[in-house]
C-alpha cells in the first residue's frame, strides 16, 4: 500500500557531526522518494540556534520553530512535557491520517537498509495481531490500527520501551500522549524518577482498558532505576502471583500493539546527550553507543524465549525482537507456566474491576514498599 511518510525529529543535541549523520540516512531516503517529508521542530528560543545550524543548512529539511511554553516541573518532568507538545505540533503538519510517521532524535542513526526494510514491509511487520483469536481470549482490542515498532522494551518493567524512535500510523502515534499524561509525569514515580518518561509515552492509549495499570504508575517509586536496587527486588518478587499478573499483562500489550526489533549490531546507533556534554568535542568515531545499541546480540541472548523467568530474573530485562513475549502466548509448553496458568492470569487481568486481584495487588505494593525503605535504609547507614 502507497502511503506517504514522514520522518520527524524533536530534541537537540550539540555534535554537529552526530546531528548530520544523524539526518543522513533520511535526506538519502528523501532524495530518492522514499520519504517524503523531514520535519524537525523545536522551540524558537534564540538560546537554542547554534544548535539548529546544522538543520538550517539542509534545504530538503523542514526546520519549525514553535513557541516554547512554560511548564512546571524537575527536569524529567519538564522534558517530558517539551517533547510531548513538539511532538504534537509536528503532527498537526501532517493532515493524513493514514501518512507513516518515523519519529527519531538527532542523536539517533538508522542504518538505510533497517530503516527501508520498515518502510517497506510495514504493512507486514506491523500488521494487526491475530492472537486473541488464536487463543480464544476476550481482551480489550487494540487502540491502535497496526503495531507500533519500537526498537527494545523492558521484560519486567512494563512500559519501559526506548521513548525517543519509533514508526506508525499518524492515527495511531496521535493518541500516545494525551493530555492526561501531563499530570500523570506529575505524580507517578519520584522527583528523581525519569522512569517514567518512558513509561508514559506509550502507556496512555491502555490505561483505560487495563486498569491495573493505573495503580501501577501510582506505585511507581518502588521501581527505581538502580542496578543494586532492581537485583535484590528481582529476586524477592520473582515468585508472586502478582508480579507475574504485571508481566503477562505487558508481555500480552507488547505481542499484539507492538513490533520490537532493535536489528543486528550496528543497524540502530544512539548516543546519550549526558555522555556528551561529559567529552566535548570528541570526534563521532570514538563515541560508545548507548546500551542496549552497543551489544544488541547479548541482549538479545538473553531474552530466553519460550519462558518467563530466565527473562525477567535479569537486571534489565531488554527485549531485542518479538521473540520472547510472542513465545508465551504461542508455544506450549512454556518452561514455567502451564497455557491454562497463563490464560487464567489473563483472564484475572481482564476482571480486575471485579476485584479479583484486590488481596493479591494489596499485599504485593505492602512488600514492594518494604523493600524499598529497607533497601534505601541499608543504603544510607
Amino acid at each position: 500500500m502507497a502511503r506517504s511518510v514522514v520522518a520527524v525529529v524533536t530534541g537537540l543535541t550539540k555534535h554537529n557531526v552526530l546531528v548530520e549523520r544523524s539526518f543522513a540516512p533520511l535526506r538519502r531516503l528523501k532524495a530518492t522518494g522514499i520519504i517524503d517529508r523531514i520535519l524537525y521542530v523545536t522551540w524558537d528560543d534564540p538560546a537554542v540556534d547554534d544548535s539548529l545550524a546544522p538543520m538550517a543548512a539542509m534545504p530538503d529539511v523542514e526546520l519549525v520553530r514553535i513557541p516554547q511554553p512554560q511548564v512546571k516541573g524537575v527536569f524529567h518532568q519538564k522534558s517530558f512535557k517539551y517533547q510531548r507538545r513538539n511532538f504534537l505540533a509536528a503532527l498537526d503538519m501532517v493532515a493524513d491520517a493514514g501518512a507513516l510517521i518515523v519519529k527519531l532524535r538527532p542523536d539517533f542513526i538508522f542504518e538505510d537498509k533497517f530503516l527501508v526494510n520498515k518502510i517497506s514491509n510495514f504493512d507486514r511487520v506491523c500488521a494487526p495481531s491475530d492472537l486473541a483469536r488464536k487463543l480464544k481470549v476476550s481482551m480489550p482490542p487494540s487502540p491502535f490500527k497496526a503495531k507500533i515498532w519500537v526498537p527494545w522494551a523492558d521484560a519486567a518493567q512494563p512500559f519501559f520501551f526506548e521513548d525517543g524512535e519509533f514508526i506508525g500510523l499518524r492515527s495511531d502515534v496521535a493518541r500516545l500522549q494525551p493530555e492526561e499524561t501531563e499530570d500523570l509525569i506529575m505524580t507517578c514515580g519520584d522527583a528523581a524518577s525519569d522512569w517514567s518518561v518512558h513509561m508514559l509515552r506509550y502507556i496512555g492509549p491502555f490505561l483505560d482498558d487495563y486498569p491495573i495499570l493505573r495503580k501501577y504508575l501510582s506505585e511507581l517509586r518502588y521501581f527505581v532505576k538502580d542496578t543494586d536496587y532492581r537485583a535484590a527486588t528481582m529476586q524477592a518478587i520473582i515468585d508472586d502471583p502478582y508480579f507475574w499478573c504485571l508481566v503477562v499483562t505487558s508481555a500480552w500489550i507488547l505481542a499484539t500493539n507492538f513490533h520490537i526489533d532493535c536489528g543486528t549490531q550496528g543497524e540502530l546507533q544512539c548516543y546519550s546527550n549526558r555522555y556528551l556534554a561529559t567529552k566535548p568535542g570528541i570526534p563521532i568515531d570514538q563515541l560508545p553507543p548507548c546500551a542496549p545499541y552497543s551489544d544488541v546480540e547479548s541482549w538479545r541472548e538473553g531474552q530466553f524465549p519460550g519462558g518467563v523467568t530466565p527473562c525477567i530474573l535479569r537486571k534489565y530485562g531488554r527485549l531485542m525482537d518479538d521473540s520472547w513475549q510472542t513465545s508465551l502466548f504461542t508455544s506450549t509448553p512454556l518452561r514455567d507456566l502451564s497455557h491454562d496458568n497463563l490464560l487464567g492470569i489473563l483472564q484475572a487481568v481482564r476482571g480486575y474491576r471485579d476485584g479479583v486481584l484486590n488481596e493479591m495487588e494489596a499485599a504485593f505494593y505492602t512488600m514492594m514498599r518494604g523493600l524499598y525503605e529497607r533497601h534505601w535504609l541499608q543504603r544510607a547507614a
